[in-house]
């Protein structure tokens, strides 16, 4: 599933942190532009795709970032 592979991923960036579906990026993970482009790195890494910067300004929650990878694979 989508989701529990994005979820370990954000577990190694955001130590500590819980990772909901729901989890807002900057809100509830506070990260900050380079944490969000190691996570991007990492997820393109995983699943062979390219997020473009407008992409990645749109996604807000990590269910976002799910849905993304989910219609791209």
């Amino acid at each position: 599933m989508v989701f529990e592979r994005v979820k370990e991923i954000l577990e190694k960036s955001f130590k500590g942190k819980e990772i909901e579906l729901n989890t807002n990026f900057r809100e509830d993970l506070h990260a900050d532009s380079i944490k969000i482009l190691t996570v991007v790195m990492d997820i393109e890494d995983e699943y062979n795709l390219e997020l473009d910067e407008q992409t990645i300004r749109s996604m807000v929650v990590v269910k976002d970032l799910v849905d993304f990878i989910e219609k791209n694979i």
